[in-house]
């Protein structure tokens, strides 16, 4: 669209509906993978449930600096010292993304027998240091 100022001359003016914003510089997306194994030893229950904490036989929450998206399938091996060396082997899913506290809800797809019995004895002791 032409416009005349005094001087006789078209001076050319942009739309106004034209974004006056920088482009938008893309950054290319980091491909994660959707299916992680997670191999972590903890030397003491304190320092395991500073890291996983609202752990049930249906999930737990686990804290992370840089949780995974909604929909990623997780394999954990997690090595705990309570009386003895105890594993806690599962298979899950992410369904919730926190930010305060920083980490992600993850549903257990998969438990094996020894770590529901693991589960089920961390859960008698909180109750018992509860009281």
């Amino acid at each position: 669209m032409g416009l005349r100022n005094r001087s006789s001359r078209t001076v050319e003016r942009e739309p106004l509906n034209a974004s006056r914003r920088p482009p938008v510089v893309k950054r290319p997306k980091v491909a994660r993978p959707r299916r992680l194994a997670i191999n972590l030893e903890f030397d003491s229950l304190a320092k395991f449930t500073s890291y996983v904490s609202n752990i049930s036989q249906t999930g737990c929450f686990m804290r992370s600096r840089d949780p995974w998206p909604v929909g990623t399938r997780l394999h954990f091996h997690f090595t705990v010292l309570v009386d003895d060396l105890e594993v806690l082997e599962a298979a899950g899913e992410v369904v919730r993304v926190s930010e305060r506290p920083r980490g992600m809800g993850i549903k257990f797809m998969r438990l094996s027998a020894s770590a529901r019995l693991l589960i089920n004895r961390l859960l008698a002791r909180s109750r018992l240091a509860a009281k």
